[in-house]
C-alpha cells in the first residue's frame, strides 16, 4: 500500500500506521500537502524527517504537487524512497491538476535529476577516493565572490615551479610560468575589492599559502576560505584561525580522522567556521559526491554549520546537498565552460548559476516545518474532497449505531471526520437519518467531537 498524508494531522497519521500496520507490514506513507499547484512555503519536507522518525520500518516518500522538478529532487535527498508526481501532455488544459503536473520533458529531466542524486548520496565514510588524486555573480544571486590567492614562492617549492607543463590547459612552459600568467596581483585583487563593494556583494579569497592569508587579512576580508590542499596543513591552520576572522574550511581529500583534527585545532583559536564536504576531482563524477558524509559531519560536529562545495556538472546534486541541511554552497563560475583549464568543465556559466539561486531559495522555503498538520492552503481540497460519515442504511432515532450502518464518502453536507467513525459506534442518533445522508456531529448523542491541530 501506498498511502498519501495531504490534509491529516501527525495525530491522524499514527492512527493510520497501527490501523495498516495491524493487517499489512508492506505499505509505505507519502508526505503530501493538497494544494493545486503547491506553493513552496506550504510544502514542509522537513515532515520527511519526522515520519522517518515516528515510522522507522516503513519506507517514507513524497507526493508532490508543486510547479518543477527541484522540490521533489529535494525530497529523495532527504531519503523518500517513493516520489509520486501528477503528469499531462499540456499544462494549459482545463483542470486545476495540470498547472501541478509534469509533462513529459519534466518527468524525464526529474528521473534523471532523481537517479544523478541517488548516486551522489554515496557513503557516509570520509576518506581521499581514487578520483582525487589527479587533483557574473551578484547579478545571478550570490551572496559572495571568491577568488583564489596564491603567493607562489611560498606555495611551490623551486623544483616545482621550474618542473615542465606541457598539458593542453598549460599557459607556459614551466608550472611557474603557467602560474603566474594567472595569479592576480595585489593591486589587481584590491582592485576587484572595490568593485565588489559597489555592486553590493562580499568579496574574499582562498588564502593557498601563509603569505597570501597576510595579504587577504590585510585587505580585510569577510572570511578566509581554506582549500582543501591545506585542510592538514596544521600550522596553516592554526596561524589563520588566530586571525579572527569567520572561516570556512574545505575537505576535500581527506579522512574522517583528519578532519576531527581539523575541527579541534580551528575550534580552540577560532569559534566561528564551517566544514565543507569536498571531493577534489574536476569534473567529479556523481557516485563520488558522497552526500551522506553531510550527516556524518552534522553528528560529528553539531555546534557549527557543515555546507558543501561541488565540483560537479549541473546543480541538481548541489540543491540536494541544501536539502541534506547545507548551510554554505561553494561553486565554480566560468562565463565559458571550454575555455582552457580544468576547473571551466566543472563550473557553472551564469545562466546556470543564476538557476542554482533560484533552486535553493526555492527548497529553503519548501523545508518548512516538521510539524504535520491540515494547512489552510489546503481546505479547499479539503472542502470539495474530504470524506466523512454517511448513513449506508436508514437509521431511525433512537438507534445505537453499528458499524456496518455506517460509510464514508465525499458528502454534502459534511458529516463526522472520517478518522472519528469507530468513535460512533454504540451512540445513538437524536434524529432519523436516511440512507446515504451525511451523519452530522449534532445528530449523535454525545459525540465530542476533539479539535484538529
Amino acid at each position: 500500500m501506498v498511502v498519501s498524508t495531504g490534509m491529516q494531522s501527525m495525530e491522524t497519521i499514527r492512527r493510520v500506521y497501527k490501523t495498516v500496520r495491524e493487517h499489512n507490514q508492506n505499505f509505505t506513507l507519502l508526505q503530501c500537502t493538497s494544494a493545486y499547484p503547491l506553493d513552496p512555503k506550504d510544502v514542509n519536507l522537513s515532515v520527511i524527517k519526522e515520519y522517518q522518525k515516528e515510522f522507522p520500518d516503513i519506507p517514507i516518500g513524497y507526493s508532490g504537487h508543486e510547479q518543477g522538478i527541484y522540490i521533489t529532487v529535494a525530497a529523495v535527498a532527504m531519503g523518500a524512497k517513493v516520489v509520486e508526481r501528477h503528469v499531462t501532455l499540456d499544462k494549459t488544459w482545463k483542470g486545476n491538476d495540470h498547472e501541478a503536473s509534469l509533462e513529459p520533458s519534466g518527468l524525464a529531466e526529474l528521473v534523471r535529476a532523481i537517479r544523478l542524486v541517488e548516486m551522489a548520496k554515496g557513503s557516509p565514510v570520509k576518506q581521499m577516493l581514487p578520483c582525487e588524486k589527479n587533483c557574473h555573480d551578484k547579478d545571478c544571486g550570490a551572496d559572495c565572490a571568491k577568488f583564489q590567492k596564491s603567493e607562489l614562492e611560498h606555495k611551490f617549492n623551486k623544483r616545482a615551479l621550474e618542473r615542465p607543463y606541457t598539458s593542453k590547459h598549460s599557459w607556459g612552459k614551466t608550472y611557474g610560468e603557467h602560474k603566474r600568467h594567472l595569479e592576480f596581483s595585489h593591486e589587481q585583487y584590491r582592485e576587484l575589492q572595490k568593485y565588489a563593494e559597489e555592486v553590493g556583494i562580499f568579496f574574499t579569497a582562498s588564502g593557498m599559502d601563509e603569505m597570501a592569508v597576510e595579504f587577504l587579512h590585510e585587505l580585510d576580508v569577510p572570511f578566509l576560505k581554506v582549500g582543501s590542499g591545506d585542510t592538514n596543513n596544521f600550522p596553516y591552520l592554526e596561524k589563520t584561525a588566530k586571525k579572527g576572522r569567520p572561516m570556512v574550511v574545505s575537505s576535500g581529500m581527506q579522512s574522517m580522522e583528519t578532519m576531527r583534527r581539523v575541527y579541534k585545532t580551528v575550534k580552540e583559536h577560532n569559534q566561528n567556521f564551517t566544514i565543507l564536504q569536498c571531493t577534489s576531482a574536476y569534473p567529479l563524477e556523481a557516485e563520488d559526491v558522497n552526500l551522506r558524509v553531510i550527516a556524518e559531519y552534522q553528528k560529528e560536529f553539531p555546534d557549527i554549520p557543515i555546507g558543501y562545495s561541488g565540483h560537479e556538472s549541473g546543480i541538481n546534486i548541489s540543491v540536494a546537498a541544501v536539502a541534506l541541511g547545507a548551510k554554505v554552497i561553494e561553486r565554480h563560475v566560468t562565463l565559458d565552460k571550454t575555455w582552457k583549464g580544468s576547473d571551466h568543465a566543472a563550473s557553472l556559466e551564469p545562466a546556470e548559476l543564476t538557476e542554482l539561486v533560484r533552486s535553493i531559495r526555492l527548497v529553503e522555503r519548501a523545508l518548512g516545518s516538521s510539524l504535520k498538520q491540515m494547512l489552510p492552503c489546503e481546505k479547499p481540497c479539503h472542502d470539495k474532497l474530504g470524506k466523512s460519515v454517511v448513513a449506508k442504511v436508514k437509521i431511525p432515532k433512537g438507534t445505537a449505531l453499528t458499524l456496518d450502518m455506517l460509510t464514508v464518502k465525499v458528502a454534502e453536507p459534511m458529516g463526522v471526520a472520517a478518522e472519528d467513525i469507530f468513535q460512533l459506534v454504540g451512540k445513538t442518533v437524536t434524529e432519523d437519518v436516511e440512507e446515504d445522508e451525511s451523519v452530522a456531529p449534532g445528530l449523535v448523542d454525545s459525540y465530542g467531537k476533539r479539535a484538529k491541530c
